[in-house]
């Protein structure tokens, strides 16, 4: 077990190295334990990682990024970075924090390399949980994907908070997602996005499983940073269980329902105001049913405009 460590630059209980030239790595693997109350003031308040991760067991929980002013405090449970791989097939990580991806911070770009997030566990006890984002960008909750990928071929992202952008996922800068197994999304919150997240850059989201679940999400005002949401025009209130503001959709089966919005879209919200381009959505099978939002477009709302009716819900 590791608990109440702290170090400065990244992974507060675990660093992971990796070579980015030679396609060398170092590699940790979690069959059980707990690593618990660490810190970092910038990247992984329990692991930073650009090798090789695997949890099969264990609890990552109450590991943190300590400096909440600051924007960049990325992955307060996992950061990883580089060309970095971390598959989970089991164990939990909860109640972590950060500025950015509460629970897990998938980082990467053309230049360092793209990082791979797999997670592909029994639903019942392979869970990303209870994590926030309450300052500074306040996007992903439970994850946050920038121009790398994450496989969510099996698991659970439920209980999950952002003030912003993706109660449980967030993905930007050309990232790619992929629902296809046994995948649920339940009970996140966020302004908008209450549980998954376009938010620009070419991003791709694929959901192709009858086993992903997208419910009880909502978007609203998480209340405690109203004005911030206010101030940074958010498309707040906007996608109770997804939402996108540029890229590419693609829904082939699998389940939306139950999901809030406070505004508009309360399955899904095309939302293309905030950012210039286009938004490629194909729906051609799964369920979106008994959503609901405050104003229009209780299933799905294309375009977020101010003169709408009183009310909508499907």
């Amino acid at each position: 077990n590791y608990s109440y460590n702290n170090y400065a630059y990244g992974g507060g209980a675990v660093f992971v190295a990796g070579n980015t030239s030679k396609e060398l790595a170092a590699k940790f693997t979690m069959n059980g334990g707990t690593i618990s109350n660490c810190t970092s003031t910038t990247h992984g308040g329990g692991i930073k990682s650009q090798g090789i991760v695997e949890m099969h067991g264990g609890t990552i929980t109450d590991c943190h990024c300590t400096i909440a002013s600051h924007k960049q405090n990325f992955g307060g449970g996992v950061h990883l970075f580089h060309k970095a791989k971390f598959t989970m097939t089991g164990g939990t990580i909860s109640n972590c924090t950060a500025s950015s991806g509460g629970g897990v911070m998938v980082w990467g770009d053309a230049y360092n390399g793209k990082p791979t997030f797999i997670m592909d566990g029994d639903p019942a006890t392979t869970k990303i949980t209870g994590c926030r984002v309450e300052k500074g960008n306040g996007n992903g909750g439970a994850v946050y994907v920038q121009g790398s990928t994450f496989n969510f071929k099996n698991g659970t992202l439920s209980g999950n908070k952002a003030w912003r952008y993706g109660g449980a996922i967030n993905i930007n800068e050309t990232a790619f997602l992929t629902l296809e197994g046994n995948c649920i999304i339940r009970d996140n919150v966020a302004g908008a996005g209450g549980g998954i997240s376009q938010e620009a850059g070419g991003c791709v989201i694929d959901i192709n499983s009858d086993g992903v679940l997208i419910e009880g999400n909502s978007a609203i005002f998480v209340q405690e940073n109203k004005d911030k949401l206010e101030s940074t025009k958010t498309a707040c209130g906007q996608g109770g269980g997804i939402l996108l503001e540029k890229g590419e959709f693609s829904m082939s089966a699998g389940i939306i329902q139950k999901n809030y919005a406070s505004l508009n879209g309360g399955g899904v919200s095309c939302y293309v105001s905030r950012i210039p381009g286009n938004i490629i959505a194909t729906i051609e099978g799964g369920e979106i049913f008994r959503n609901e939002a405050g104003i229009s477009g209780g299933g799905i709302d294309l375009y977020a405009d101010k003169e709408r009716g009183d009310y909508g819900k499907n």
